[in-house]
């Protein structure tokens, strides 16, 4: 699966159910269940995670205890979200024509 994950600007209050994206779909819409579970559906980044030793760190809270079935579902998030890369470097496009990137 490919996913892609723009460097995060924690200041930003970027929301991970609304901007975040895992293989082109939003996750939100890839994994519903743990959305209607989430105790964080309207939480920023910066609210559902840390920098932690300098390793970031999910602290996701859950509404209710999860049924046996869903686990997987939760396993794939996490896998997803260990996979992906945050920076608190601030968010920039660069443009590759131009020698000096703007545009």
């Amino acid at each position: 699966m490919a996913l892609y994950f723009p460097p995060l600007t924690l200041e930003g209050g970027l929301k991970i159910s609304g901007g975040s994206l895992a293989g082109g779909t939003l996750l939100k819409t890839q994994f519903p269940r743990l959305f209607l579970a989430s105790d964080q559906s309207t939480s920023t980044v910066r609210e559902m995670s840390s920098w932690v030793e300098g390793h970031w760190l999910w602290d996701l809270k859950w509404r209710r205890d999860f049924f046996v079935w869903e686990l997987n579902l939760l396993e794939r998030l996490h896998e997803i979200l260990d996979g992906s890369t945050i920076s608190t470097s601030d968010d920039s496009w660069c443009w590759k024509h131009q020698i000096n990137g703007i545009h």
